[in-house]
């Protein structure tokens, strides 16, 4: 099993802060309901035109229970559908690297966000996850998403967004670490029940790998030369920890 370092945690902050927020709209509309129990039994008890006043009450309590509870926006439901697919591929690579390999989820370098590092003896990969329901992609790298009917173009391009990840990651590892090793930039699509067309397994720009959560095995099976050390897989993952702000779920592996 991989050492993991560092689990998916942003997005995560982000949606247990979601989930707080409506907590407090709940104890909001519990003090609502209560509200209208006391004041429609007094005005009913004690008042005339009781029921157009009780009509009122309801009104506004209607009114206070909806703007407690507005829809979540385009941008939360996207963040929560990728805290969703970075966990299922975490636990994937958790499940199906060997005892040698290190992955660190979640991490910023160089203002980059990587989705998953992942570290072992076979080399260096940035793995950038698409908790997408539907994606096309042609052998020139060019995506497309389903919507309306028909295929539109993506105007962010996944593979040259990952491969922004890599270039910051390589010139990070190559000034902390002294390590000039490439870099293997994976694009997974996790949801398993998506609809997707892709005619090429590797695409431009530099050289970019597509898998689906299920396929990610066969990522790692074929790859069995040495590019890194145990020593250097150590000491990058050291010096990637070292300039994260949460800290690590393990420690970095000794070397021996």
């Amino acid at each position: 099993m991989a050492n993991t370092l560092k689990w998916p945690g942003s997005l995560k902050k982000k949606v247990n802060g979601w989930r707080f927020g409506r907590i407090k709209n709940y104890i909001t509309l519990l003090a609502v309901i209560a509200f209208i129990i006391v004041a429609a039994f007094t005005f009913y008890r004690y008042m005339h035109y009781g029921i157009l006043i009780l009509a009122g009450i309801f009104a506004f309590g209607i009114i206070i229970m909806i703007s407690a509870f507005p829809a979540l926006s385009v941008k939360e439901r996207g963040l929560l559908r990728g805290n969703e697919g970075e966990m299922l591929v975490e636990r994937k690579l958790d499940r199906i690297l060997p005892a040698g390999w290190i992955v660190i989820n979640d991490i910023i370098i160089n203002g980059s966000q990587i989705d998953h590092l992942v570290l072992g003896p076979a080399g260096i990969y940035c793995l950038e996850t698409k908790h997408w329901n539907n994606a096309g992609c042609d052998a020139g790298g060019r995506w497309y998403r389903f919507h309306l009917g028909s295929w539109v173009a993506v105007p962010e391009n996944p593979a040259a967004q990952n491969s922004r990840h890599v270039m910051a990651l390589q010139e990070f590892i190559r000034q902390k670490c002294k390590i000039k090793n490439g870099i293997t930039s994976v694009i997974v699509l996790s949801n398993t029940h998506g609809r997707f067309q892709i005619e090429s397994g590797t695409i431009p720009p530099d050289n970019t790998l597509i898998y689906g959560l299920n396929g990610l095995p066969n990522l790692f099976k074929h790859h069995h030369k040495e590019k890194l050390t145990r020593m250097q897989t150590a000491a990058i993952a050291e010096a990637v920890m070292s300039v994260q702000h949460q800290p690590a779920k393990n420690s970095v592996p000794p070397v021996v």
